[in-house]
């Protein structure tokens, strides 16, 4: 079992055979037990697969509790739901995790659109006076307006930050020198 993650997701299958016809049922029941297979292919057999096969059902909530904590882990219960419910402490690390996975996702956007940007600011090679010239030609009703100063604010903010990270390393360097 991988150790980063103790928990155990499963494919959500209702297995509320009520509804279901013949043909089905057996189809529901083949779905589990493949279930049971590929948890053991990846596990080892264990007291979930093992339920799995023998009532070809999902255990009961306080049942799939008890697997659940016999495994470590969590199971997927016959109402759908992940046994044994995550505690406060879990719940909260968890969302501490995506809150920071979020917020790197958002950074690693910027700065995606930052690099795509200077590549394409890279490849004007014209007078920026020539250009605005044109700009205005093109475009005779749109200025550059708000978003252009809001840009250049955040591009000066860029390069300061660029230069003060130039010269940590340049003083870093020339102090290993020594």
């Amino acid at each position: 079992m991988e150790h980063s993650s103790n928990i155990i997701h499963l494919p959500a299958l209702n297995n509320s055979n009520e509804y279901l016809k013949g043909g089905e049922k057996r189809e529901a029941k083949d779905d589990l037990l493949g279930e049971a297979a590929r948890l053991e292919a990846q596990y080892g057999r264990n007291a979930y697969s093992s339920y799995l096969r023998q009532h070809r059902k999902r255990p009961g909530k306080d049942q799939a509790a008890a697997i659940g904590r016999l495994l470590g882990g969590r199971v997927r219960a016959d109402d759908g739901t992940m046994q044994p419910k995550l505690s406060r402490g879990e719940r909260d690390v968890l969302r501490a995790i995506r809150d920071e996975r979020r917020d790197w996702s958002r950074k690693y956007n910027q700065a995606r659109r930052l690099k795509h940007a200077m590549r394409l600011l890279a490849d004007n090679h014209d007078d920026p006076s020539e250009v605005f010239l044109a700009f205005q030609q093109v475009f005779p009703r749109e200025s550059l307006g708000e978003k252009f100063h809001e840009t250049l604010n955040w591009m000066k903010r860029f390069a300061l930050e660029i230069h003060r990270h130039e010269q940590d390393a340049s003083c870093k360097n020339a102090g290993g020198d020594s």
